[in-house]
């Protein structure tokens, strides 16, 4: 089961409650929908019922804030701990009938597009609520490149982001998406990631961008909120 570390944060005024949620897989499962409150409501039910019936699980629903044209889209994301916790989890949509009695309840307001397995090559945890910047990278040199965001995960600290968390993800089984490694950089608010947009005209972070240059290629990037 994902690892817990309770936390209170203030945002907007407003003290919420947050965990850090640490996992060594990531489902990720993209839809469409019309209903994201809605969507939101149904994975809240189907974490309890998995609760309820034992099942190692729990998942979150994230939407894109700034993120090109995925517009419409949600993703909800499942966290495990070992094969066998995400072998459970999905085992349990088919073989748990409440389990399945709750998925099916959602199909009426969304549409799956998109289904991939991720596992962690560097974690460092991600808060649940919260908002992520995702980067998406390929590099010539992996391991150069571990070492490297390790660094930066210092350099954000060192600068005002302390409670930055950084994690390197690589595609287990992802299709098309399968090339490039997810850089997740998971801050407790919209606030926090406000701060975190300040540091992009920053010069320390220029700098780090400016190391790696010569060993990654940019894909992709977005910010993304839970709901």
């Amino acid at each position: 089961m994902k690892r817990l570390i309770s936390l209170t944060t203030a945002a907007f005024g407003i003290l919420l409650s947050s965990s850090v949620l640490a996992a060594q897989f990531l489902t990720v499962l993209t839809v469409e929908t019309n209903d994201v409150p809605g969507y939101a409501e149904f994975v809240g039910d189907l974490n309890e019922v998995w609760k309820a019936e034992n099942v190692p699980a729990s998942g979150a629903v994230y939407v894109p804030v700034q993120a090109g044209e995925q517009v419409g889209v949600a993703y909800f994301v499942a966290w495990a701990d070992t094969g066998a916790e995400w072998m459970a989890m999905g085992n349990s949509t088919t073989e748990n009938k409440a389990v399945a009695d709750v998925i099916a309840n959602a199909e009426a307001i969304r549409t799956r597009v998109g289904n991939s397995l991720w596992t962690a090559l560097l974690d460092g945890g991600v808060y649940e609520p919260g908002v992520v910047y995702v980067t998406n990278v390929t590099t010539t040199d992996t391991a150069a490149y571990l070492e490297s965001i390790g660094r930066l995960g210092e350099l954000l600290s060192a600068n005002g982001l302390e409670d930055a968390k950084v994690s390197v993800y690589s595609a287990v089984a992802a299709g098309a998406e399968a090339g490039p490694l997810q850089v997740i950089i998971s801050l407790p608010s919209q606030e926090r990631m406000a701060a975190m947009m300040d540091a992009m005209n920053s010069d320390w972070l220029r700098e780090f961008l400016g190391s790696v240059a010569p060993i990654r290629t940019l894909v992709s990037n977005g910010i993304f909120a839970t709901v």
